[in-house]
């Protein structure tokens, strides 16, 4: 199986919605590097951890991008496409703040990796 294939098969297995986002940071020197650490909620074992990396990104724009001290992120939702690269988008609610942005961005990876403890 590809890498790519065995992303995507990862990725189709987790319900993107209502997930608690931690943390949202980027690296720029040596290329674009987007990076969202999630607390995945499973009943059977309460909260997993995961981080989802954009890799090599070649484009990202957030819209309507506003966060205050109150602000409590969750991942609304998550679609992705492949073809040659990947082409993303992520809707995060601010779940105290009653908002909402949009993350767009286009990747030639995505590494999508347990990290089996909180990041914060």
């Amino acid at each position: 199986m590809s890498a790519i294939s065995e992303i995507l098969q990862k990725l189709d297995g987790v319900e993107f919605h209502d997930q608690h986002i931690e943390r949202i940071s980027f690296k720029t020197e040596n290329g674009t590097e987007l990076q969202i650490d999630l607390a995945l909620w499973h009943e059977e074992e309460d909260y997993r951890y995961w981080t989802l990396k954009f890799t090599n990104v070649l484009e990202l724009s957030w819209k309507d991008f506003a966060l205050t001290s109150r602000s409590d992120m969750e991942c609304n939702s998550f679609e992705y496409h492949y073809d040659d690269i990947f082409e993303c988008k992520i809707v995060v609610l601010l779940s105290r703040d009653g908002g909402a942005f949009d993350i767009t961005l286009s990747c030639e990876m995505i590494k999508f990796l347990e990290t089996g403890e909180s990041k914060v």
